[in-house]
């Protein structure tokens, strides 16, 4: 007798209805607190992750710098997250996609997110990025001059030694 054929029926996102049943207000604030206090510097990496129509200030581009216009969470619910940008007196909305199936998931959900970000913008898991080059000066001829042939008689003695050494082996 063969099996019976099961279908599956595939919704997109923006069909799926988030929960109905109510946030508990003191858990929803202390989730708002835990935010603001330890993650400020995720949650401007998923403002750069999440443009709107109205664009993203520009210190929030620069992974490297980070200061006190870092975003502050207001408000979170199963659809997305309601950040406020201090620099531009606005908010932005981080949308969760698809919505949440339940307060339970948040905390993954959003530590996914900011490793998505994080990700998506080459910063290490330490918060660092690898090399941020914030001025550049002109060279000083004599002195640079100088420094630069000296680092190469360096190297060039260096790499003699290497080769004297691997001949002898």
């Amino acid at each position: 007798m063969p099996k019976p054929f099961k279908s599956r029926i595939i919704v997109p996102y923006k069909h799926i209805q988030p929960p109905t049943d109510p946030i508990p207000e003191h858990e929803k604030a202390a989730f708002i607190t835990h935010m603001n206090t330890n993650w400020r510097l995720e949650l401007r990496h998923l403002v750069v992750l999440h443009p709107t129509s109205t664009g993203i200030p520009e210190e929030y581009n620069s992974p490297a710098r980070r200061n006190e216009e870092d975003p502050l969470l207001t408000d979170i619910n199963y659809r997305g997250m309601t950040l406020y940008l201090p620099s531009t007196d606005s908010t932005h909305i981080v949308p969760f996609s698809p919505p949440l199936r339940s307060w339970a998931d948040r905390r993954t959900r959003v530590a996914d997110m900011a490793a998505r970000a994080r990700e998506s913008m080459d910063i290490w898991e330490d918060g660092t990025v690898g090399l941020v080059v914030e001025e550049y000066a002109k060279p000083r001829v004599p002195y640079d001059a100088v420094g630069a042939m000296a680092f190469k008689r360096f190297d060039i003695i260096v790499e003699r030694m290497r080769v004297e050494r691997e001949k002898k082996w």
